[in-house]
């Protein structure tokens, strides 16, 4: 998917890297706000999906000025597996014919 990539490019390269060059200033100085900003495209989700694309914001904001754009693009890509294959599982286990059985591949 190029979700986690384009969100990466813009969130924090293009809102925490660029202003931070084009003003030379420290890069965390916009790690919060891109963070806000990357919660509230996500707030359609309620607020505990807000505040958890906040926090996950804030932490992909210390990958990126701490380890560049492919690191916080490899921790974004791995962050959004992680979720799907537990997400799948907990469809699975609350289906109405869940027997307990996990299925196999």
């Amino acid at each position: 998917s190029i979700q986690a990539p384009a969100e990466e490019v813009y969130f924090r390269a293009a809102l925490v890297g660029a202003p931070a060059a084009l003003l030379s200033v420290s890069a965390w100085y916009f790690v919060v706000p891109s963070a806000v900003l990357f919660g509230l495209m996500h707030i359609t989700g309620g607020i505990r999906k807000y505040l958890h694309t906040s926090i996950l914001g804030v932490f992909l904001g210390v990958v990126f000025v701490v380890g560049g754009l492919i690191a916080a693009i490899v921790v974004h890509v791995l962050h959004n597996q992680f979720s799907a294959v537990k997400d799948y599982r907990k469809k699975l286990s609350s289906s109405p014919s869940s027997s307990g059985v996990t299925p196999e591949p």
